[in-house]
């Protein structure tokens, strides 16, 4: 790798967070989830980690070429933001590549990562358990690879497989295959709703390091049917504090907007919104400094789903107000 390659890698691009920063050094305002503090932070360290998006090459090396690809692909389509924020819809060529965009993004977080690991290891756990019944299957399975053990090891064993209390580390060159093929599936489903762009002369869009937000009303919800990026009614993407992409499926619109349009949105439906946004963060919501209070719509809660790297994983709490016509 070489020395002037990038080591911090954001999967959440800088450009579109400097859409929300303010002032010379591009600060943002930022909430952890589950604190109400806010704090003052830099783009060039927000939703980032280093080295998040390395590539094993199979000779053995490890690179940077899909953090540089991620790269291109960002300086395409960061000119098509600002038509946007101007009202103007984009054409269909320009359609295809954003929603190729905002299905990329979606895959790409950190929350995406932490949510495959976490599906391996649980799907991993009911494999492992199956095969070993009790401790008695764990210890004849150890004397089989040739390292015997006593009753008492081998029920220590069995009781901690029982808890989960195992890891199955991904390597991140599975999740990059996964985001690769979750977005170049993803994105069709995006191209063919109405788009809509919200815009709010009032009170400011935030967003977050899961940007791209999906919501169905629960009168649209469907027994036994979770809620997906390709089956949500609405999703949301903040373009920046005046403006949020609305792509939502033709069939929930109310009779006369069935169309693609620009909308201006009340106070009220930027709350809605923004409730949206802050449900489907992970870790962290943005804000652009000086913005309105946004205090009583930090999620409280997280439902915990197991361990990722020996730390909680958290599966994020979703907003369950209900819209104000839009």
């Amino acid at each position: 790798m070489a020395s002037n390659e990038p080591k911090i890698h954001h999967y959440v691009p800088q450009f579109y967070l400097r859409r929300f920063a303010s002032g010379k050094s591009n600060q943002l305002l930022c909430y952890k989830r589950g604190s109400t503090e806010p704090f003052l932070q830099g783009v060039h360290k927000a939703a980032a980690e280093t080295g998040f998006y390395e590539v094993a090459e199979l000779d053995g090396s490890i690179t940077n070429r899909i953090e540089l690809a991620l790269g291109n692909f960002e300086s395409e389509i960061a000119p098509l933001l600002d038509p946007i924020a101007n009202g103007i819809i984009p054409e269909r060529k320009h359609r295809l590549r954003l929603a190729m965009f905002i299905a990329l993004q979606c895959a790409r977080t950190k929350l995406s990562r932490d949510q495959y690991t976490a599906t391996i290891n649980a799907a991993m756990n009911e494999v492992v358990m199956d095969g070993i019944p009790s401790s008695e299957d764990v210890k004849a399975r150890s004397a089989s690879l040739g390292k015997p053990i006593t009753s008492a090891e081998a029920q220590n064993i069995f009781e901690g497989l029982q808890r989960g209390n195992f890891m199955i580390q991904q390597h991140p060159n599975d999740h990059i295959r996964m985001m690769a093929g979750v977005a170049e599936k993803v994105a069709p489903y995006f191209v063919d709703r109405v788009w809509m762009i919200l815009k709010s002369p009032g009170r400011d869009f935030i967003t977050s390091d899961q940007p791209v937000s999906i919501f169905t009303p629960r009168e649209f919800q469907k027994k036994f049917e979770g809620v997906g990026f390709a089956n949500a009614v609405e999703v949301y993407w903040p373009v920046d504090p005046e403006t949020t992409l609305l792509l939502c499926v033709k069939d929930y619109l109310k009779d006369g907007v069935d169309h693609d349009s620009v909308i201006t949105v009340e106070d009220e439906n930027v709350i809605y919104i923004n409730d949206i946004v802050a449900g489907n963060s992970y870790q962290w919501i943005f804000q652009r400094p000086g913005g309105e209070d946004i205090s009583s719509i930090l999620p409280e809660g997280k439902t915990e789903m197991g361990q990722v790297n020996g730390k909680p994983y958290y599966l994020p709490f979703r907003a369950r107000r209900r819209a104000k016509d839009i």
